[in-house]
């Protein structure tokens, strides 16, 4: 049985984590082994919304160019400041969508 999610990817942010954070105090083992549950969820949860996401995609009435749009406008809105620039465009693309 293959698996959805690259197990050698998990045990690697996992392992990188747990170097980085491991003191004398934190025990590396103890650490690997909360990251390591961490980083599993974080698959599971990016695979949930791939899918999700798929789902999406492939119901009737879908229109590309509205997500699109969308997506723009909250890669915009997520910024921590906004320039003139940035109201100009997020402007346009509500009058577009």
């Amino acid at each position: 049985m293959a698996s959805r999610y690259d197990v050698a990817e998990i045990l690697r942010k996992a392992h990188a984590e747990a170097r980085m954070i491991a003191r004398p105090g934190v025990p590396y083992s103890t650490v690997f082994a909360l990251r390591l549950r961490q980083q599993w969820k974080n698959a599971k949860e990016a695979l949930f919304w791939s899918d999700e996401i798929a789902a999406q995609q492939a119901a009737p009435g879908y229109d590309a160019a509205v997500a699109a749009r969308r997506s723009a406008i909250l890669a915009i809105e997520t910024k921590d400041r906004l320039t003139s620039a940035d109201h100009a465009r997020l402007a346009i693309l509500r009058v577009a969508a």
